[in-house]
């Protein structure tokens, strides 16, 4: 009998301990939270993070309200420059912010070893008092195989 207590204890532990709801939990992945930025160049380094770890739903959330962007082909845009930039040892050229009263523009190449262009991502941002505001990401390159594209 007290072996039958003693693994209902165990059980027991086990469902609590490995289950739940989840409701404490954030949809948000682990260092790509864009709630606490307050800068445009950070804002634009976590774009350009969640993009090279596959993390698009992380960043759709990021766009204003009234943009419709197709998941299921951003999350596709996104997983193949994310492929194309693991796949090699590129240079990476981070270019100069630019700004333009509120708004903002990163850029990201990645480079092949004579340093000719392979991919860009281009970040362009609004910030709003204290809030920064996603406005597109360009995706261009050079690769055939992948698509030049502005969401």
């Amino acid at each position: 009998m007290t072996v039958y207590r003693f693994a209902i204890v165990i059980f027991s532990f086990l469902l609590f301990s490995c289950g739940g709801n989840g409701s404490g939990s954030s949809s948000q992945p682990k260092g790509l939270n864009f709630s606490e930025i307050t800068n445009a160049e950070e804002f634009c380094e976590k774009v350009k993070l969640s993009i090279t770890s596959r993390r698009s739903s992380s960043l759709i959330g990021e766009f204003p309200k009234e943009k419709t962007i197709d998941p299921k082909a951003f999350k596709h845009t996104v997983n193949s420059y994310a492929q194309a930039i693991s796949q090699k040892d590129w240079v990476l050229d981070h270019l100069d912010m630019k700004q333009d009263g509120n708004k903002f523009s990163k850029s990201f190449r990645w480079l092949d070893k004579r340093h000719r262009m392979a991919m860009t991502i281009v970040v362009n941002v609004v910030k709003q008092g204290n809030d920064i505001l996603l406005q597109n990401v360009e995706f261009d390159t050079n690769i055939e195989v992948l698509e030049k594209i502005t969401y």
